[in-house]
This record gives structure tokens, C-alpha cells and sequence, in this order.
């Protein structure tokens, strides 16, 4: 099985019985080597979450074929993830305190909101931590722009905000580190074949637990939406700390 090196990101099959990863877009694999991924991939997320915690039998849709990234994507990302962080505390810091970038009047809110969030600002840092301490969860929504302004090296893949969500944090995240530790798992992304997880499940429920404090009771406010992976968190939060995988 070959080894691409592609400067874009794609799909692949990674063979369980072979070395090595080809892209699904060329792959000649029998039908019966995609359904036994799909079921070990599947037998792999129900050793870790039971079947009855996940809403809507999601773990049935989980793919085992996973999107390949390289380094260059690793490293734009976190460097994106390092602006956001600098960028929108500075924004959340002057929101109500400067007359020139005028925040208010470029996204109004409605009065009660900004009643709110004018009391919160009063209450730091007295009673409220500093934004900086508590940045909360977000949710950026991106698209792929190709770059081919070098010339005659390969076309590269930029990511591009297109907007940011503010969620509670059990979006998307359980679904993620089930995932790529079920792929790591069933020998997907363990470094045998060449590929290895581009996050780590642990790291990610780690920072999730960070968020709030687990010996205080934790509500949540939602509106018609009867919410995915946050019926799968209730088996983290009760399991001892770091045993959750």
C-alpha cells in the first residue's frame, strides 16, 4: 500500500491487514474490508460509551476512514487558535470602554442583553474573573481556501473564519475524542500503518472538565435543540479523573 504525501487534505482507507493508508478517491479495496472497519470502528465506540448514551445510534454514522492532515495544517491551526485567543480577549476587554472601535453600535444586542453583560463587566474582577481566566468554550466555523500564489510548488490549503459560534461545550466534543480514540483503538491511527491522531481524546477532556468546577452542580440553558454529546458527558463526568477513556 503506498504512502501519499499530499499537500491537501483527503480521505483515506487504511487498511487493518496491510501497512500503510491510500486515498479513498483512488482505492481499490473490497466492499468487505470497508464493512469491517465500519464494524470494528463501531464495536471500538461501544466499548467506550454505551449504546444507550448515544443519541440517535450516532456511533452507527461514526466513519473509519479518516481525513489525513499534515503538519503545515497542524501548524496553521494552532497558530489561528493563538490569534483567536488574543484577538477576542482584547475585543471582549474594550467592548463598553472604547469610543473609537465603537463595538456596541457595530453589533447591537438587545437591551436586556447588554444590561447583562454591562453588569458582568461591573462585577470584575471582584466577583467575576478577569475574561482572559474564563474564555469559555467557541465553536469557528472554517473553509478551505487553496493558495496557489507560489508558483510552481504545490497549491496550499489555508483555513478562512467564517464565523464563531459562543456554545456550551458539549458540542461536538465527546464525538471527537470517542472517535479518534475508537480509530486509535482498532489500529487506524496508532503510528503503525504511518498514521498517527491529530488530537489528543485525553488533552480534549481534560480541557473540557477544566470548565467548570465538577463538584458543583452544572445547568444548562437550551432552547428547542435536545443536544447530541451531551448525553454521552454524563458518563465522564461520574468516572474518577483521568479514566475516562
Amino acid at each position: 500500500m503506498k504512502y501519499p504525501q499530499p499537500s491537501r487534505l483527503e480521505q483515506i482507507h487504511v487498511s487493518l491487514e496491510e501497512d500503510g493508508y491510500e486515498p479513498v478517491a483512488t482505492c481499490k479495496a473490497e466492499r468487505a474490508a470497508y464493512i469491517e472497519n465500519q464494524e470494528r470502528l463501531q464495536s471500538s465506540l461501544l466499548q467506550l460509551c454505551p449504546a444507550d448514551l448515544w443519541p440517535k445510534n450516532a456511533y452507527a454514522a461514526c466513519c473509519p476512514q479518516p481525513v489525513l492532515v499534515t503538519s503545515w495544517h497542524q501548524q496553521q491551526l494552532a497558530e489561528l487558535h493563538t490569534a483567536l485567543v488574543l484577538s477576542i480577549t482584547d475585543i471582549v476587554n474594550r467592548w463598553w470602554t472604547d469610543p473609537v472601535a465603537r463595538f456596541p453600535e457595530r453589533m447591537p444586542l438587545e437591551s436586556k442583553e447588554e444590561d447583562l453583560l454591562q453588569w458582568m463587566d461591573a462585577q470584575v474582577p471582584h466577583l467575576l474573573p478577569l475574561y482572559k481566566e474564563c474564555l469559555g468554550s467557541w465553536r469557528p466555523d472554517f473553509l478551505i481556501e487553496l493558495d496557489n500564489r507560489q508558483g510552481d510548488l504545490p497549491t496550499l490549503e489555508n483555513f478562512r473564519i467564517s464565523e464563531i459560534n459562543a456554545r456550551f461545550s458539549f458540542n461536538g466534543f465527546m464525538f471527537l475524542a470517542y472517535g479518534q480514540q475508537a480509530l486509535q483503538n482498532i489500529g487506524i491511527c496508532d503510528g503503525s500503518n504511518g498514521v498517527i491522531g491529530a488530537a489528543d481524546p485525553t488533552k480534549f477532556l481534560d480541557g473540557l472538565l477544566r470548565l467548570f468546577r465538577p463538584g458543583v452542580p452544572l445547568h444548562i440553558l437550551k432552547g428547542e435543540e435536545a443536544g447530541m454529546d451531551i448525553h454521552i458527558f454524563k458518563i465522564i463526568a461520574r468516572l474518577p479523573d483521568k479514566e475516562w477513556l
